[in-house]
């Protein structure tokens, strides 16, 4: 039944302005502390509400700092939080308690008068946590703040002495608090890889762990690998069968580690990226690792039209000799000049020689290269003799791939874009990761719809 028009009695079950002013809030019209507007410069007054015991304690220490002054926090639980000066004589005191079946804190007793009027300038209540919580902004804008600069500015701007050490620990906890807590992102590296799984069938994650050192202690992790269902399906539908690797050491709180990356090249000559690791360090054991799980995905078999690309990193060489036999090699000539020159092969004229020999595309005109090569120095031919020149010239190029890129840029490409991203913890860094790809990926469907 419909209530006309007038009816006194009619409930509206979709009024919601009900919800908006209750009869608490009429009757006790508290004003609520604003962290975003008053955060640096709170004013403290009696009844004054805050949102948790944490932001009370920060207001309050924010507030005596920017006056010079020393609290000592003398009473401090979950329903009650009482601060005085640290000087016996000084009156200044501010008391806050729970509010009932609430988690807000109110000021209850405020003092604001301060005996000495002397400024504090080895204020101890300025710790590296504080510190920290107070310039979390500014260091999340300007990550590279050296800490000798970040010291001179907070002492400055606080009219306080802070010490390096201290500044140093507050930038780690600020960039712990702004990237996430490396032990605390591990702890739940399972079930970040379970929901990889489950947002993206068909997407191929693996991780490895070692036993502890410590004995009945948990395992720990020493890789991981991924590769999306839609770079792998991508790639294996359009991309020439030409695939760079390469390596590039981490830095952050993974300094140590290294993140090995597979990328290839579209038909627009644009890179594609295909699938990444994080391990412990480039060697055979985990490239071998790396290449097992990138042949399963790619499903790449021993006709030997496929074409890998690299720097000749450290352990895979050997590593493709087991796992990938049968593919062709291509080493990056820049990679290989720069052997050429700590061989002492390091004239203007020879360098010229050799990058003549590398773009020739027929072979007749590489033996005159070569013949041009001897003429300026013979040794150089006897270095050159051990690289075969189907890894570093044109003219020896397999014509199956539809390639003949000379350079590595597609790794290097890779590594330059993701750059911000390499010293995050891990979660943080392979989420930046799966970002990057999917809005490349999205921002290549746009164009190509245009």
């Amino acid at each position: 039944m419909v209530a006309e028009e007038g009816d006194i009695d009619c409930v509206d079950s979709d009024d919601t302005k009900g919800l908006e002013c209750d009869s608490d809030s009429e009757s006790f019209n508290f004003s609520m502390f604003n962290p975003k507007t008053d955060g640096d410069k709170p004013v403290l007054a009696l009844e004054l509400t805050f949102e948790n015991k944490h932001e009370f304690k920060y207001a309050v220490l924010t507030h005596e700092v920017n006056e010079g002054k020393y609290i000592k926090w003398c009473k401090n639980d979950n329903s009650r939080v009482k601060a005085n000066y640290g000087h016996l004589d000084c009156k200044w005191e501010i008391l806050a308690s729970r509010m009932h079946r609430d988690r807000t804190f109110q000021i209850r007793t405020y003092n604001p008068t301060h005996d000495c009027k002397i400024w504090n300038h080895r204020n101890r209540a300025i710790t590296s946590s504080y510190i920290a919580q107070r310039y979390l902004k500014a260091i999340s804008s300007n990550r590279s703040w050296a800490i000798g600069a970040f010291r001179d500015h907070v002492s400055v701007e606080l009219r306080v002495q802070v010490t390096l050490s201290q500044c140093r620990r507050a930038k780690k906890k600020a960039l712990a608090l702004i990237d996430g807590d490396i032990n605390a992102q591990y702890k739940v590296l399972w079930n970040y890889c379970n929901e990889i799984r489950r947002t993206n069938p068909n997407t191929s994650v693996y991780m490895k762990f070692v036993e502890n050192e410590v004995p009945d202690k948990p395992k720990r992790f020493q890789r991981i690998y991924i590769c999306f269902s839609g770079c792998k399906e991508g790639f294996k539908s359009g991309c020439r069968r030409i695939i760079g690797v390469d390596g590039c050491w981490l830095k952050g709180p993974m300094y140590e580690t290294q993140l090995l990356t597979v990328v290839g090249l579209d038909p627009n000559n644009n890179i594609f990226p295909i699938a990444y690791a994080v391990v412990e360090k480039e060697r055979k054991e985990s490239w071998e690792w790396f290449l097992n799980y990138l042949k399963l995905d790619l499903d790449i078999d021993d006709d030997g039209t496929w074409t890998f690309m690299s720097d000749k990193q450290k352990g895979l060489i050997e590593a493709f000799n087991e796992v990938l036999p049968y593919v062709t090699h291509r080493f990056c000539v820049r990679h290989l000049h720069n052997n050429f020159k700590r061989a002492r092969f390091s004239s203007i004229s020879l360098r010229n020689a050799l990058w003549k020999a590398t773009k020739a595309t027929t072979v007749k005109w590489f033996e005159d290269c070569m013949v041009d090569i001897f003429d300026i120095d013979s040794e150089v031919i006897h270095w050159l003799k051990k690289k075969s020149p189907t890894e570093w010239s044109k003219s020896h190029f397999s014509e199956i791939v539809k390639c003949d890129t000379l350079l590595n840029n597609m790794c290097e490409c890779f590594n330059s874009m993701i750059i911000e991203a390499r010293d995050k913890p891990i979660i943080t860094l392979l989420e930046k990761l799966r970002y990057h790809l999917m809005t490349r990926m999205q921002a290549n469907m746009d164009k190509g719809t245009k």
